[in-house]
């Protein structure tokens, strides 16, 4: 393609319009080499943004061949011909097995060539890279490339005579709620957001108190050199003398949100939720309606962008007995009015039971995941007024999936075609999801559950689950947020485009009704960051396919629009950037 060429085309096809369908089987993920129960539980599962890759750590030793270590250890999935195989995913330098207990992975969404991801983890292994020796016996933060399997150490100790940043030590503290995201490609910013204890990672990264504080790593590959450069910053946080809690990082690695306890108006210390964003100086207060009204807010999820944020909030603080209800904020909104319910049924009447927020005496599990376009939430609760049949559930608690366009709602622990209405003998609870595209309507939810009639699991162990559910796209309207970038799949001088779909039939503007209108068009861009050569798209399929680029850094952003009956453009605001290079 030319340089300065700017092309429009117009493609005829109409955007294909599907309703939400149930989702699929409840999938064991956690499968033993025989097909059966796993001999150990799982104790997390994280899913990338774009659902393509996930992880999960379990103690299990019947996973893989040869699991001989007697301790935790993160897996992926491997798929073939429609049935899924474990793999260890995290090995020790020389191939072998890690020497300790790895736990707590969470994955970045993968890169433009489909096929690289990241999965950053918690481990006490002190074999996972030549020369490092972990003397602390602490779990410490690593960050595993794949599918290379090289392995780096984040939570490292920094000093200033390190001007390379090679040194392995493990910093003085701990760790705890660790993530990751990609930021930008070739080559990529590896963004890895963590709460530590420690008092060494750095200068720009002080912990006066030896509090768990936010931090973020910026780790970029040295320029002709081995190792990599790893910088920790401190993040903005009201109060750097409390323990923080429960931190995560949007998939653009841009903003990131934890909770940490404040004073409330009655007096109490209450934990409230916080977003803290690239470039401001301050973390804002999410959960202000929350502070204001002595509620707690805790366990926060955002879209990939950060511009949606969930959290659950309770109203006595500390209590496992009072009721926890999931919530979701917009960039917008106005803060101090009561939050939007998200655990509610499709007529939008509040369950009657809880999120399911904790299991055991020390254990706490995320109650709730915002899907990357904050269009679509999974969370565990146990209702029994939040899907059909509810009557007939068991006392145990029950991943659903819901729509927060249209409150569709679905329950994923369970197994249809099997006759399994509900995961029944055992909690299911850590959920998390991913869609098959960023944008894509079509959602995979992960959870655990420690069910015994959803697979070959008779034993009662917790184990790793997914489910799909496909919902029909949303309603068009003006302004209409799109919270992530287009999907971008690069194969040699030819890119890949997917974009979020829209209804065009249910077109109108943000507070009035729906009215019809006709095909929904998307209009991208795509710019040569080297030359500033622009190639406009408009289209109206969400998927295109763009052929002989020149070879250069681009950036690529889109739009929907449809021309209602009445006259006019609706049109919706300008997706997030997505970077790709063609060589």
């Amino acid at each position: 393609m030319r340089r300065g060429l700017l092309v429009s085309l117009a493609l005829l096809a109409s955007v294909e319009i599907a309703g939400a369908q149930n989702p699929t089987d409840a999938e064991l993920l956690s499968r033993a080499l025989n097909g059966g129960s796993p001999d150990q539980g799982t104790t997390r599962v994280s899913i990338s943004p774009n659902g393509k890759a996930l992880a999960f750590a379990s103690s299990a030793s019947n996973l893989v061949p040869g699991d001989t270590n007697q301790t935790g250890d993160i897996f992926t999935v491997l798929e073939s011909n429609g049935s899924v195989t474990p793999q260890m995913l995290v090995r020790a330098a020389d191939g072998g097995l890690p020497d300790g207990e790895s736990m707590e992975p969470t994955v970045s969404a993968t890169h433009p060539d489909g096929r690289r991801f990241l999965v950053a983890f918690l481990s006490r292994a002190t074999n996972l890279i030549a020369g490092y020796e972990n003397i602390t016996e602490v779990p410490q933060a690593f960050v595993s490339l794949q599918p290379r399997g090289e392995t780096i150490l984040v939570s490292r100790a920094l000093g200033s005579r390190d001007p390379g940043n090679l040194d392995l030590r493990p910093c003085d503290g701990l760790v705890q709620s660790i993530s990751v995201a990609i930021k930008g490609v070739e080559p990529p910013e590896i963004r890895v957001a963590f709460l530590s204890s420690a008092t060494n990672l750095g200068a720009g990264a002080p912990n006066p108190n030896s509090k768990l504080l936010p931090f973020i790593a910026v780790l970029k590959r040295r320029n002709g050199k081995p190792g990599w450069d790893v910088q920790i910053r401190g993040l903005p946080t009201p109060d750097n003398s409390q323990d923080h809690s429960n931190l995560l990082i949007s998939g653009d690695g841009l903003s990131v949100v934890y909770d940490v306890p404040r004073a409330s108006a009655s007096g109490a210390s209450l934990r409230q939720v916080y977003r803290a964003k690239e470039g401001n100086p301050t973390a804002e207060l999410v959960s202000q309606y929350a502070l204001t009204n002595s509620f707690e807010a805790l366990q926060p999820s955002l879209s990939f962008n950060g511009e949606v944020v969930s959290f659950l909030m309770r109203n006595q603080a500390g209590s496992r007995t009072a009721p926890v209800n999931a919530f979701f904020v917009r960039s917008g909104d106005d803060l101090t009015q009561r939050p939007t319910q998200a655990n509610t049924n499709s007529s939008g009447v509040p369950s009657d039971g809880a999120i399911a927020e904790s299991f055991g005496s020390d254990q706490y599990y995320p109650g709730a995941r915002l899907s990357p376009n904050g269009f679509t939430i999974a969370f565990s609760d146990t209702g029994t007024n939040l899907a059909p049949n509810g009557s007939s559930l068991p006392i145990y608690a029950q991943s659903y999936l819901k729509d927060l366009m249209t409150n569709q709602i679905f329950r994923t622990s369970a197994a249809a075609s099997r006759g399994v209405a509900t995961a029944d003998g055992g909690a299911s609870y850590s959920v998390g999801l991913g869609g098959s595209f960023f944008n894509s309507s079509s959602i995979t939810a992960t959870f655990i559950s420690e069910a015994v009639n959803l697979a070959a699991n008779n034993g009662g162990e917790a184990n790793a689950y997914r489910s799909t559910v496909n919902f029909a796209p949303p309603p068009l309207t003006q302004g209409a947020p799109i919270d992530a970038p287009p999907d971008v799949r690069v194969n040699g001088t030819s890119v890949t485009l997917r974009f979020q779909p829209f209804d065009p039939a249910a077109v109108g503007s943000l507070s009035g009704p729906s009215i019809a209108a006709n095909r929904v068009r998307y209009n991208a861009e795509l710019k040569n960051s080297s030359t500033n050569d622009r190639i406009q798209l408009v289209t109206t399929r969400n998927r295109v396919t763009v052929r002989k680029l020149s070879p250069g850094r681009y950036t690529v952003r889109y739009r929907a629009s449809s021309r209602p009956s009445s006259g006019g453009v609706v049109k919706s605001k300008y997706s997030p950037k997505q970077t790709m290079v063609i060589n």
